[in-house]
């Protein structure tokens, strides 16, 4: 899933963190969203309950015993701590170069182009565009100049 790749990318969560032993042990997170009503915005929406979820998560302490092989589940709960709170801007671009953020479905199915922005702070940590007509470089910066003073 895309949106799982762009919390791993944009570094908000080290994954270290998740390491219970080195080269032994480490927590495995699964996220499932359900969407009850999709009108745009889906993958900017998953995103932010992917990042709203981690934030809050709160994992046992774990101990391991190298010798015994031993593994203890504490009753201490550890905060998971995210680096950066990632936030995705959708864009629809329409016919003489007029850019929509946060188009609905049916904005986004009339429109030339669709593409996701994933901008913290200046720093880009997601581009992405699939299908559509061409983007400009011109477009993508316009876009992220708005983006980043917002």
């Amino acid at each position: 899933m895309l949106y799982l790749s762009y919390l791993n990318e944009s570094h908000c969560l080290k994954l270290e963190d998740l390491c219970i032993y080195p080269g032994k042990l480490v927590w495995c997170l699964y996220i499932d969203l359900i969407g009850l009503e999709v009108d745009g915005g889906v993958f900017d929406a998953s995103i932010l309950a992917c990042a709203s979820a981690l934030s809050t998560l709160k994992l046992p302490k774990v101990t391991y015993d190298e010798k015994s092989g031993k593994i203890e589940i504490g009753d201490e709960m550890k905060e998971l701590h995210l680096d950066i709170f990632p936030v995705v801007s959708t864009y629809s671009i329409f016919d003489n170069n007029v850019v929509l953020v946060d188009p609905t479905y049916r904005e986004e199915s009339i429109s030339n182009a669709v593409f996701h922005l994933g901008v913290h702070e200046d720093t880009v940590g997601l581009f992405h565009k699939s299908g559509g007509v061409p983007i400009s470089v011109k477009e993508i910066q316009h876009s992220i100049k708005k983006r980043c003073k917002t």
